[in-house]
Parts: structure tokens; C-alpha cells; sequence
């Protein structure tokens, strides 16, 4: 990682986002999204059903502990 371009997610920034009504949607576009290959994360965090700035804080206390280029895996039930 470093310096490659980031290649944008199809859909996202021309104005065709999708309508997400409920969980069922969500999922459905979680599933459509293009997961990159060979990309595993250094740390997962699980986040649980925490809502407000919680997920925010546990996230970026993980950043802090990897080096530059890895990546975090949050993991949420909160929509």
C-alpha cells in the first residue's frame, strides 16, 4: 500500500445511490459492493450494537496501534 490510486466504487459520486429502506437493503448492498483481493486486515475490532461516537474511539485507538498501510476490520450490528 502507499501511493496506488484509489479506484472509485461503481455507483458512488454520479448520483445513482442506492435507496436503503432497512436491514435487508443494507445487506443487499454490502453484497454487491466489489470486495478488493488479498487485502486482509492486520486487526478486527468488534464493535458490537454501539451507536454514537463509541465505534468512532475504538476505531481510531486501533489506527494508532498499526503502522502505516495497515488495515482495521470494524465490525458493527449497529445500522
Amino acid at each position: 500500500m502507499g501511493d496506488e490510486p484509489i479506484t472509485p466504487i461503481p455507483g458512488l459520486g454520479s448520483g445513482e445511490r442506492p435507496v436503503l429502506r432497512d436491514m435487508d437493503d443494507i445487506r443487499a448492498a454490502i453484497a454487491r459492493t466489489p470486495k478488493p483481493a488479498g487485502i486482509e486486515p492486520a486487526v478486527t475490532i468488534e464493535l458490537g450494537p454501539c451507536g454514537m461516537g463509541m465505534p468512532v474511539l475504538k476505531t481510531r485507538w486501533a489506527l494508532d496501534e498499526l503502522p502505516r498501510g495497515d488495515v482495521v476490520k470494524a465490525v458493527s450490528g449497529h445500522p
